[in-house]
């Protein structure tokens, strides 16, 4: 079951690194505002969902256990604008790294209200995660100013906000069978992601000037990488516990940086922002020391 598990939350923390320079390169290069772009996540999970519904059979199941995977929907779809707005301003490996520190919250979780537990190695790992956001935060500004660069902000806010998701998911588990809470939590995701955008129309109608078949295309086939990725999610809390699932994810910031450089080989266009510095990869080391060590304990 655990080797099931590392197996499955690694195969998600890639996909969702493949993902992460698909979506920091369109919101770059086409200046495409968060909320449009949320938007389109929202209509291709819509369109995927809807395409499963067949062969789930989600609609037997007891009303009063569909709120637990409907809110965790609606927590990723909070979580998923705090990401791109982050992105605007962050580089994307960086906006990765703050986004596992939704680690340090799932184990704060996981110990007081799942009765998991951590070996020593593991809560130094915890240190290591927690001092990788540390670093990010005050890398440029004086701890006065810790809360100044929006980009900051917004990536703890999604960190957070995923952690609150897979907590939720992780309890609705526990009641319902995995392709169930699949099912409703991206539907939520997506209703969301529809019920956001009807209060910034002007901005959609804007940005639908920029939109290409080309463009939708290439959205699409990232939502369905995060499709799959969450699916993946979904099994590798199945089958192990939430502290190792959120630490193994960890290792994204790592990922990013790696699919970066290996897709610029075949194109110049990606986009992941400014150059890597010496204090990104002391982040990046912190973030992935710290998930190796939670899995070692």
């Amino acid at each position: 079951m655990f080797l099931a598990c590392i197996s499955l939350s690694l195969a998600a923390a890639l996909i969702w690194a493949s993902t992460d320079v698909i979506d920091s390169t369109i919101v770059r290069r086409t200046q495409l505002s968060p909320i449009s772009y949320l938007l389109c996540s929202g209509c291709a999970t819509f369109i995927l969902g809807g395409a499963l519904i067949p062969f789930l059979a989600p609609l037997s199941t007891s009303p009063e256990y569909i709120l637990y995977p409907l809110v965790s929907g609606m927590l990723f779809g909070l979580a998923t604008g705090a990401y791109f707005y982050a992105l605007q301003s962050e580089p994307t490996a960086i906006v990765a790294a703050l986004l596992q520190l939704s680690a340090i919250f799932s184990v704060v979780v996981g110990i007081c209200f799942f009765r998991e537990s951590l070996g020593p190695p593991g809560y130094v790992g915890v240190v290591c995660i927690a001092a990788a956001g540390a670093v990010i935060a005050v890398r440029r500004d004086p701890i006065s100013h810790l809360f100044r660069p929006r980009g900051i902000v917004f990536g703890v806010v999604a960190a957070a906000l995923f952690s609150l998701g897979i907590s939720v998911q992780h309890v609705a588990l526990a009641k319902l069978e995995i392709p169930v809470v699949f099912f409703w939590s991206r539907l939520a995701f997506a209703v969301f992601c529809f019920a956001v955008a009807t209060t910034m129309s002007r901005t959609i109608v804007a940005d639908a000037r920029k939109l290409s078949a080309s463009l939708l295309l290439v959205v699409g086939l990232a939502e369905v990488g995060n499709f799959v990725a969450f699916r993946f999610l979904v099994r590798a809390q199945a089958s192990g516990p939430l502290v190792l699932v959120a630490s193994l994810l960890a290792v994204q910031p790592l990922l990013v940086f790696a699919v970066s450089k290996f897709v610029r080989c075949f194109s110049a266009r990606v986009d992941t922002g400014r150059p890597m510095t010496l204090t990104d990869w002391t982040v990046i080391t912190l973030v992935v020391l710290g998930a190796v060590l939670v899995v070692l304990s």
